[in-house]
């Protein structure tokens, strides 16, 4: 009798570290929900499976919108390092983005930007894209809760964040995850 309770006890304990990194692992499901540029092209975050992807919800009429160009210049400074930057434009967060996704694409064609915009998703239950419902499996007690909240992915797959909506791309805190992520150091810069 002994050493069926130790069986069980020890079932117990590999099935909660299985489910563990089941939902460890459910962020790999993140990186393979195909997603649709602006322009219509297919893609999945698969294929940046060696770079850091940092993704931000968005909204041309939210006012942290001043965190487009934060965005832009984070990219620049470090592309080169192998970061990727997705925008996923959302009106489910105050009507900020409102319009077809061909009003959309005009509105983001003005910002000149050159990170990827995805076509315009919904993260609310009745029309929820299956990426958002991907990141929030991957994401169980942090939930998304504004536009301009945003995520890393590093080069392991595993999700950081949500950082808030008022985290800005160029703060302190933001960039030096966004080194840790891209594995730099500052003999590396």
């Amino acid at each position: 009798m002994a050493n069926f309770r130790l069986v069980i006890r020890l079932c117990s304990v590999f099935c909660v570290i299985f489910l563990f990194f089941g939902m460890a692992s459910g962020e790999t499901s993140v990186l393979s929900v195909g997603l649709k540029t602006m322009d219509g092209h297919a893609f999945s975050l698969k294929n940046y499976s060696n770079k850091v992807v940092v993704l931000v919800i968005t909204a041309s009429q939210s006012h942290y919108k001043n965190q487009f160009k934060q965005l832009e210049d984070l990219y620049q400074n470090y592309k080169n390092d192998g970061l990727i930057v997705v925008a996923i434009p959302c009106n489910d967060f105050g009507s900020q983005e409102p319009g077809s996704n061909e009003a959309v694409k005009l509105r983001y064609s003005r910002l000149k930007l050159s990170f990827i915009v995805t076509e315009k998703m919904s993260i609310a239950a009745l029309d929820k894209h299956p990426f958002f419902t991907a990141l929030q499996q991957s994401l169980p007690t942090r939930p998304i809760t504004w536009v301009f909240n945003k995520f890393i992915i590093d080069k392991k797959g595993r999700i950081w964040g949500p950082y808030e909506s008022w985290i800005q791309p160029k703060s302190k805190a933001f960039l030096t995850d966004i080194e840790a992520a891209l594995e730099l150091n500052k003999s590396n810069r």
